[in-house]
């Protein structure tokens, strides 16, 4: 019996090639032909056999069966792991230590017979009866402008690597896999952000404006006002951005856009808190959109345009202040009169002339005169009513009007009285008087016994609502939609004149 090295322990030198090959040594992985992983042994022995039995077990390299293999068995020897003990020659087959460099097999290997072998391997390159095994190829993905590669990888020692390039090149072109083979796509920026805005009726903010009209042909720009209205009337963008991002600006449709905006948020605001925004902002919008007009020529400018609180009001309250030191709210109406017409708004002054007013009514804390309130009507009309009713404003009279009353002692009575004479008169409406009833934010002293004194009066002024029947609701929801439809085809969805 020749001798053997049972069980003994492999170094990596012993792996290298034939040179380190030890017949006796224990197998060192599939190496069969039969079965998934070998090419002529069981699963994962080496001898000829099925999958569990014959000349090699599942694990081992013992005749028998599969709990009598070298794993179970204890025939002929005692180590459970050994080799096998008999005197029937080599224990190993054919070629078991090649399953590294062979090219016969493999499950991702590219020769004949194996279980992915096609006439080209799954990852392979060589053909699956040509008798040679190439492994596998690296695709030498690269950058356009880079160096190509001429890295190829092989498990095949044998391989000629003269014709590697041109093989590679064969693989790339087959499979498609190489940037340059393939149409690649370039995630360009095509759309500025205001242009994206404008398809999706969304907003920008400075940047994205200045930006946008930097580089959008304003003549294909449909809807672009109303992208910057919204912005502002949202507060994603100011007036004086605006002015900012056109300043400079000689494109002759740079105006017409400026007054396309201003009118989308007239609409959206509402007149008075549009002429509000526009003064408040400091800028001269009347430079930009009109610019050398003065006089009649501008009124008719800003009629047609329908901008007419653009017009400029000048130093209004510094006249205002200056007046009620020694004149009259009569001079005071005399000079809006004469220095504007009845569509520019004036409420910019409401507070001035209503602080006027309550000083007179109080004048004597103890003996009220509320002829004052008849004296003050025209002009508290003018600068509350006139164009449009300015709510808001009468409602922070209202407020006024209660502080002076409850500073001036609170008197019974009189409070109601004031109201009652107001709303005579006619510069404060019902709804300016439910807003001030409802209004809790405002912390005007004397609130709560104002209210208590006015509260039931109120409920007495509210309008007579009739309760349509069922058919006039129907009528009502059909002019709903009307208005709707009306408002998106002349609000923020178009309506722009032309650029």
């Amino acid at each position: 019996m020749p001798a053997r090295n049972k069980g003994k322990k492999l170094t990596l030198g012993d792996f290298q090639g034939t040179a380190g090959y030890d017949k006796d040594a224990l197998p060192t992985g599939p190496s069969g032909d039969r079965d998934t992983y070998g090419s002529r042994g069981g699963r994962y022995g080496d001898r000829g056999g099925d999958r569990y039995g014959g000349g090699g077990g599942r694990y081992g390299d013992r005749d028998g069966d599969r709990y009598e293999s070298g794993f179970r068995s204890n025939r002929g020897r005692e180590d459970r792991w050994g080799p096998r003990n008999d005197d029937s020659g080599d224990s190993r087959a054919d070629g078991a230590d090649q399953w590294r460099t062979a090219g016969r097999s493999g499950r991702f290997g590219d020769g004949s017979g194996s279980r992915f072998s096609r006439d080209r391997d799954r990852w392979g390159d060589d053909r699956g009866d040509s008798g040679s095994s190439s492994g596998y190829t690296r695709l030498n993905l690269r950058r356009k402008g880079e160096a190509e590669s001429g890295d190829v990888r092989s498990t095949d020692s044998t391989r000629n690597t003269s014709n590697s390039g041109e093989e590679e090149k064969k693989v790339l072109a087959d499979r498609k896999f190489a940037l340059d083979d393939v149409s690649t796509v370039k995630f360009e920026e095509k759309d500025s952000a205001l242009e994206k805005a404008m398809a999706s009726k969304g907003e920008v903010d400075a940047t994205e404006l200045a930006e946008g009209l930097a580089s959008i042909n304003l003549n294909e720009a449909k809807g672009v006002s109303a992208c910057i209205a919204k912005s502002i009337f949202n507060s994603k963008l100011s007036l004086k951005e605006l002015a900012s991002a056109v300043e400079g600006k000689t494109d002759a449709r740079i105006p017409v856009l400026v007054s396309n905006t201003l009118k989308h948020l007239q609409t959206k605001q509402g007149a008075v808190q549009f002429v509000k925004s526009v003064r408040s902002s400091g800028v001269d919008f009347v430079a930009l959109i009109a610019e050398g007009k003065t006089g009649k020529d501008l009124d008719e400018f800003l009629a047609k345009k329908n901008l007419h609180g653009l017009k400029p009001i000048g130093d209004l309250r510094g006249f205002v202040e200056s007046t009620f030191t020694n004149g009259s709210a009569d001079d005071v109406f005399k000079h809006i009169s004469s220095s504007f017409d009845d569509k520019v708004i004036v409420s910019d002054v409401s507070d001035l002339v209503c602080a006027a007013l309550s000083k007179q009514i109080f004048a004597d804390p103890k003996n009220p005169d509320l002829s004052a309130i008849d004296s003050f009507a025209p002009l508290m009309k003018r600068v509350l009513c006139v164009p449009v009713e300015d709510t808001d404003g009468q409602k922070n009279s209202l407020f006024q009007l209660q502080g002076a009353w409850f500073d001036a002692g609170k008197a019974k009575g009189v409070i109601k009285q004031i109201f009652v004479k107001s709303k005579e008169a006619g510069f404060f409406t019902v709804d300016a008087f439910n807003a001030w009833k409802e209004d809790s934010k405002n912390k005007t002293k004397g609130k709560m016994p104002a209210l208590l004194q006015v509260n039931s009066w109120i409920d007495e002024i509210q309008p007579i609502v009739h309760e349509p029947d069922e058919g006039d609701d129907e009528e009502e929801d059909e002019d709903e939609g009307e208005e709707e439809e009306e408002f998106d085809g002349k609000g923020f969805l178009g309506g722009d004149e032309d650029l």
